[in-house]
């Protein structure tokens, strides 16, 4: 679920959508998806990270804000 205001939510995800891609990798797990956001963006001093969203709308790309 995504919270309503958060920043995720701010940034366009919504229930129902999955994940399917940090920047270019494809992404399979939760787990996945933290370490690849923390390893392409977070240690490059990077403040948002690209994904890749399939949901009711189709599939869309997101620029979402991260924590440092």
């Amino acid at each position: 679920n995504v919270v309503e205001k958060s920043v995720a939510w701010t940034g366009g995800l919504r229930k129902g959508d999955v994940v399917r891609q940090v920047g270019d990798r494809p992404i399979r797990t939760i787990a996945e998806m933290g370490g690849t956001i923390d390893e392409m963006f977070n240690k490059k001093g990077k403040t948002s990270a690209l994904l890749l969203v399939s949901g009711a709308n189709g599939d869309r790309w997101l620029d979402i804000a991260i924590a440092q």
